[in-house]
C-alpha cells in the first residue's frame, strides 16, 4: 500500500514535463539551386538512435523540374516505428500573386503532395494534403499529419515533396526549406536521476519505459525503489523513484557537490550542509567534524559528543604561581589565573592525594573531600598538626567538568606546623600468663618530630619512647606490662596517651580486661596441697566426662559431614560424595580461614560453619592499607564498580588471612558515580550491629573501595533454585543429575523442557518449610535494624539477600538505600531505573520511598520465599503492573501456603501506607508461626508448573524489569 501510494505521488509530480519536438533533418535553399542537408538537433549522434553511419550523411537531393512539376526527393534515416511529420515552406520570390490572374477557370491553380516511401514507385504510406495557394502571399508554410516508417528492416525512407501547378505560375515559386521533425522525450535529470533520450510511443494507450540512474555521488532514496521513466504518444514523461545526494555531498542544481570546506552532512537525511562548530576540522568525506587537535586539543560537552554542529573549547591550563601557608591545622593556597582558559568560565578544584597508601583525614579522621572555588585561594582547616599533604590545584572549567576531567594541575607536598598528637588508634588487650600486652596503632598525627606513650593499667604507669617500644611493627606500637605473681583477678582497665616531643597531649583512649586468678604461687600450704589433689580428681572425673562428649560429638559430627558434603554435591550437581572426601571436609570445618585456592580446588562451599567474628570498628577506623588486599578472582562489575573476591591480611582483628569481597570504583566513572560511592560507604559504616545485616569491614582511599564480609551461599534467590532436589518422578523412572542411561536428566535439560516440571515435597525437597520461614524471619530482623536507624532500602528482594554461614541471611545492596529524615520520606527528584514489580504504588506514581515502602517490598520477597524463587506476578510484564495496581489487583494466594501467611503479604501491600505493619510486628509474628506446631509452607502440596522462575545463567534484572519509572 505504502509503494502504490508512493509512486502515485511521484508520478503526479512528474506529469506536467512537457513534451519536446525537434527536427532531426532540415533543408535550406536561398535561390533554386545547391540545396544542404544537415543535422539539426544539437548534441544528439545518430548513433543514439541506432544508426551506423557517424560522421557523413549520404544523402541524396534530387530536385527534378519539368513542366508542371518542381519536387524534392531527399532520403532520410529514420528508424521503423518511428513517429514524425514534415514541414515545408515555399516562396513566391516576392512578387506577390493572385490566383485570380494565373488560374482564372481553374480552381486550383497549384497543388503540393508529400508522399512517403523506400521508392517512388514502391509508394506504402501516400498522404496527399492539397493546399490551395492563397492570393496575394509571398510565403506560405505546409505542415504533414504524422507519418511513419512502417516498412520492417528497411532503415530510412524517401520522402517525396512535389509542387504541382499548371502554366508558367510554378516558375514563380521556390521551395526554400525542408524539416523533418519528430516527437520524443528528451535526455533529462528529474530528482537527481538520469533519464536517456527516447522517441515518443506510436500509440495512445501505450507508454514506453526507460530506466534511470542515480547520478555522480547519488543513491537511491530508498532502497526498494526502481528509477523508471514513463513516455507517452504526446512524448510527456512520468517518473517513479527518485536519488538523493550521498553523505557529505548536498544537491544544488540537481547536481550532487561536495560540502564546501567547514561544512559537513552526517547522513542522507539531512536536507543540506550544515556548518560545522566552532574549533573543529571537517574530516575527509564531509561528514564529520571533529575538535581540534594541534596545537591545543579541543573537546565537546560530554552531551554534545558525536554532534559536529556543536562547537569545542579547550581546557583551562594548570594554575600559575601556586603558593601556600601552613599553620598547625590549615593550609592556605593561593594562585594565579590560567595563562589559557578555553574561552570558558574558570573554576578550581583542590584535592588531597594519599601518600603511601595513607588516606588524607581531617583531624577528627573524615576524609578530606575535594574543594572547589571560584576565587584565587582557599583556607583549608581541621587539618592534623605535623602531617605531610600532598594537594593538587587543579583549574576547571564547564567542558572538562562534563566530561569528569580534573584538568591540569598543580602538585604541592606541604607539612602541617606541630601541635597536639591525635588519639591512638585500635588499643587491644590480651593476658599472656602474668603479663598483660597492651597493642595499638600510631596515630594518624604524632603531632611533632617525636612522640612518647604514658600506658597506664590500674596503678602501673610507663613513659615509652614509641621508638624504642618492643614489637613495633610498622604502624602496630606493642608493650608488655608485668602484672606480678599477686595479682588481683578482676577487670583491669587501661590507658594510652600520645605526647608530642613539644610535651602536648593528645586524647586519650581507654579498654579493660578482665584478668583471671594467677596460678604462680612463692609457697605451698597443706590448704593448698589438699586443694590440688581434690582439684586432680575432680579434674580426672572432668577428663573422662569429656572424652565421652567429644565421642558422642564425634559421631554427630560423622553425621553431619555426610549431610554437609551431600548438600554441596548435590547444588554442585555433582555425584554421591566419595569417602576420600572425608578428611578434606574435616579439615576445612575445624579452621574457617582455609586458603580460599584450597576451597577453588576442592569446588566446596561448607555453609555449616561457624560465622566469623570481628572487632567493633570506630567510625574513623575503616581505612585499611589496598596492599594488603590480593585479589583472588573477579565476581562481575556493574555501571561504576566491580566487585572482586580478595585475601584480606589482619583485617579486623582477625589474624592471618580473611576471604572478603571487595567493591572498586572503575577508573573512567562520572564524578556523580562517585558520590553515590561515597553516600553509600558512609551509609554501610553504621550498619554494624545486627547479624543479618552484610558488614561493611574496611575501606580504601586509593583506588576507592569498600570492603565488606565475604559470603558464600550467594543471593538468596539463586541459593533457593540451585538448593531444590535434582532426582524427581517422571513416568514411573528415576531421574539423576549425573547418573548414565538414556531415561536420565540434568537439571538443566529438566528446567530447558519444563522450569517447574517436578513437585518438591518436604521429604524430597533440600530446603524445608521450616527452612523458608526461618529465611523470611531473619531478613525481617535485618530490616527492622535498617529502619531503626531510618535508612529506606529501596531495593528489597532475594536477589539482594546474601546467605552465610549457618545459612544466616543478611540484607545486602545498599546501593540505592537512602537515609531519611523525621517524616521517615524520600522524595525521588531525579529520573532512575527501578525495579518496578517489587516497587510500592507511591513510588510508582509519585517517585516517593519510605519506611513503609520497604514493607511492601518485603511482601513481595516473601511471595518469592514461600514460592522457592518465582517471578512475582507471574504473566505479566513490567510495564503492565501499574495499571495492575491502579486497579487494585494483589497476586494470588499460593496454593501451598497457609492463608494466615498470606494474609501477613496482604497486609504488607496494603494500599493505604499506614496500615501496613512494621519489621518488629511481621519478626515476632514469624517468629511464634516457626515456634507453633502449624505448617504454614506446605510443599508436599507444592507445584512449580504455576509460575515463572529465572532460569539458570539468566539475567535476573534486565530491560523489562528494570524499567524507566519517568516513563510509566
Amino acid at each position: 500500500m505504502f509503494i502504490i501510494f508512493r509512486q502515485f505521488l511521484v508520478i503526479s509530480y512528474f506529469a506536467f514535463v512537457h513534451a519536446e519536438r525537434s527536427a532531426l533533418y532540415e533543408a535550406s535553399k536561398v535561390g533554386f539551386q545547391n540545396w544542404t542537408l544537415y543535422h539539426a538537433h544539437q548534441g544528439y549522434t545518430l548513433e543514439e538512435f541506432g544508426h551506423e553511419s557517424t560522421d557523413q550523411l549520404d544523402v541524396a537531393i534530387n530536385q527534378t523540374e519539368y513542366e508542371g512539376v518542381r519536387a524534392i526527393s531527399p532520403i532520410i534515416d529514420i528508424r521503423p516505428a518511428w513517429k514524425f511529420f514534415v514541414k515545408l515552406t515555399i516562396l513566391s520570390n516576392g512578387v506577390p500573386v493572385r490566383t485570380r490572374d494565373l488560374c482564372p477557370n481553374v480552381h486550383a491553380c497549384a497543388q503540393i503532395s508529400i508522399m512517403l516511401g523506400s521508392t517512388k514507385e514502391s509508394l506504402n504510406g501516400i498522404r496527399n494534403q492539397p493546399q490551395d495557394l492563397q492570393h496575394n502571399f509571398t510565403n506560405h508554410e505546409f505542415e504533414s499529419g504524422y507519418l511513419y516508417n512502417t516498412e520492417p528492416g528497411v532503415p530510412f525512407v524517401r520522402i517525396n515533396v512535389q509542387i504541382i501547378s499548371f502554366g508558367d505560375v510554378l516558375k514563380t515559386f521556390n521551395i526554400t526549406e525542408l524539416v523533418v521533425l519528430y516527437d520524443h522525450c528528451p535526455e533529462t535529470v528529474q530528482r537527481l536521476a538520469r533519464y536517456p533520450n527516447i522517441p515518443a510511443s506510436q500509440h495512445e494507450d501505450r507508454r514506453i519505459e526507460t530506466k534511470g540512474e542515480c547520478i555522480e555521488n547519488a543513491i537511491l532514496d530508498n532502497p526498494q525503489d526502481h528509477l523508471l521513466r514513463f513516455c507517452d504518444h504526446q512524448a510527456k514523461a512520468s517518473f517513479f523513484g527518485s536519488c538523493i545526494c550521498s553523505a557529505g555531498y548536498e544537491d544544488v542544481l540537481n547536481k550532487c557537490q561536495e560540502c564546501r570546506g567547514g561544512y559537513f552532512r552526517k547522513s542522507i537525511t539531512s536536507p543540506k550542509c550544515s556548518k560545522c562548530g566552532q574549533n573543529t576540522d571537517v574530516l575527509p568525506g564531509r561528514i564529520f567534524c571533529q575538535c581540534k587537535q594541534t596545537p591545543i586539543r579541543y573537546h565537546r560537552f560530554q552531551h554534545e559528543k558525536g554532534r559536529s554542529e556543536k562547537p569545542c573549547y579547550a581546557y583551562p591550563s594548570q594554575p600559575r604561581d601556586v603558593a601556600n601557608q601552613a599553620s598547625n591545622e590549615t593550609i592556605f593556597f593561593s594562585w594565579g589565573k590560567p595563562s589559557f582558559t578555553g574561552d570558558r568560565p574558570i573554576n578550581y578544584s583542590i584535592r588531597c592525594l594519599p601518600r603511601e597508601n595513607k588516606p588524607c583525614l581531617t583531624l577528627n579522621g573524615k576524609p578530606l573531600e575535594t574543594f572547589s572555588t571560584l576565587s584565587l585561594d582557599y583556607v583549608i582547616t581541621d587539618l592534623m598538626p605535623y602531617v605531610e599533604y600532598t594537594f593538587e590545584v587543579c583549574s576547571r572549567n564547564d567542558v572538562s567538568l562534563s566530561n569528569a576531567e580534573k584538568g591540569d594541575c598543580q602538585e604541592k607536598t606541604i607539612r602541617t606546623l606541630e601541635g597536639t598528637p591525635t588519639a591512638a588508634r585500635n588499643l587491644l588487650l590480651e593476658m599472656n600468663g602474668r603479663f598483660l600486652v597492651v597493642r595499638w596503632h600510631r596515630p594518624f598525627s604524632t603531632g611533632a618530630k617525636g612522640i612518647r606513650y604514658r600506658v597506664k593499667c590500674g596503678d602501673i604507669e610507663r613513659l615509652e619512647d614509641g621508638v624504642h617500644l618492643g614489637g613495633a611493627v610498622k604502624d602496630i606500637l606493642i608493650v608488655n606490662i608485668d602484672l606480678g605473681v599477686e595479682v588481683k583477678p578482676g577487670e583491669i582497665s587501661c590507658e594510652v596517651t600520645g605526647i608530642s616531643s613539644l610535651s602536648k597531649e593528645g586524647a586519650t583512649v581507654f579498654k579493660a580486661i578482665t584478668v583471671p586468678a594467677s596460678s604462680d604461687s612463692s609457697g605451698a600450704s597443706g590448704e593448698t596441697i589438699a586443694g590440688g589433689i581434690i582439684g586432680g580428681i575432680v579434674f580426672l572425673v572432668l577428663l573422662i566426662l569429656c572424652i565421652a562428649v567429644i565421642y558422642r560429638k564425634w559421631r554427630e559430627r560423622n553425621e553431619v559431614l555426610k549431610a554437609a558434603l551431600n548438600t554441596i554435591k548435590l547444588m554442585e550437581g555433582g555425584s554421591e560424595p566419595q569417602m576420600h572426601c572425608r578428611r578434606e571436609l574435616e579439615q576445612r570445618m575445624r579452621n574457617i580461614y582455609v586458603p580460599l585456592q584450597v576451597l577453588l580446588n576442592q569446588n566446596v562451599v561448607d555453609l555449616e560453619q561457624e560465622e566469623p567474628i570481628y572487632e567493633e570498628i570506630p567510625i574513623s577506623g575503616y581505612n585499611y592499607p589496598y596492599r594488603k588486599l590480593k585479589k583472588v578472582q573477579e565476581l562481575g562489575q556493574g555501571n561504576f564498580a566491580r566487585v572482586s573476591q580478595c585475601e584480606a591480611d589482619d583485617i579486623c582483628g582477625r589474624p592471618g588471612k580473611t576471604l572478603v569481597a571487595v567493591k572498586q570504583l572503575k577508573d573512567d566513572i562520572k564524578i556523580t558515580d562517585e558520590k553515590d560511592f561515597e553516600d553509600e560507604l558512609e551509609l554501610m559504616k553504621e550498619l554494624k550491629g545486627c547479624k543479618n545485616v552484610i558488614r561493611l569491614l574496611g575501606a580504601c582511599s586509593y583506588p576507592r573501595c569498600m570492603i565488606v564480609e565475604y559470603l558464600p551461599g550467594g543471593d538468596l534467590l539463586s541459593f533457593m533454585l540451585k538448593s531444590r532436589q535434582y532426582r524427581a518422578q517422571t513416568e514411573g523412572e528415576e531421574l539423576s543429575p549425573t547418573g548414565g542411561g538414556e531415561h536420565q536428566k540434568t537439571l538443566e535439560e529438566m528446567e530447558e523442557a519444563n522450569p517447574y516440571a517436578t513437585a518438591y515435597t518436604a521429604e524430597g525437597s533440600f530446603l524445608k518449610a521450616s527452612d523458608l520461614m526461618t529465611f523470611a524471619m531473619q531478613i525481617a530482623n535485618g530490616m527492622q535494624y535498617v529502619a531503626d536507624l531510618n535508612i529506606v532500602h529501596r531495593d528489597l528482594a532475594c536477589r539482594n539477600i546474601l546467605v552465610g554461614y549457618n545459612r544466616v541471611c543478611k540484607v545486602a545492596d545498599f546501593g540505592l538505600a537512602k537515609k531519611v529524615g523525621d517524616n521517615g520520606i524520600y522524595q525521588r527528584t531525579e529520573q532512575a531505573k527501578l525495579p518496578v514489580k517489587w516497587l510500592p504504588p507511591e513510588s510508582i506514581k509519585y517517585g516517593r520511598s519510605s519506611l513503609q515502602s520497604d514493607i511492601w517490598s518485603y511482601g513481595i520477597m516473601m511471595w518469592e520465599i514461600v514460592t522457592i524463587g518465582a517471578v512475582p506476578y507471574p504473566g505479566h510484564k513490567s510495564k503492565e503492573i501499574p495499571a495492575l495496581l491502579n486497579k487494585g489487583y494483589r497476586m494470588e494466594k499460593p496454593l501451598h501456603c497457609k492463608e494466615e501467611l498470606y494474609e501477613l503479604m496482604l497486609q504488607c501491600w496494603s494500599e493505604d501506607e499506614k496500615k501496613r505493619p512494621n519489621f518488629k510486628f511481621i519478626h515476632q509474628k514469624l517468629e511464634r508461626m516457626i515456634e507453633g506446631l502449624s505448617t504454614y509452607i506446605n510443599l508436599e502440596a507444592y507445584s512449580d508448573d504455576s509460575y515463572l522462575t529465572f532460569g539458570a545463567g539468566d539475567e535476573i534484572l534486565d530491560e523489562d524489569e528494570m524499567i524507566d519509572i519517568e516513563d510509566e
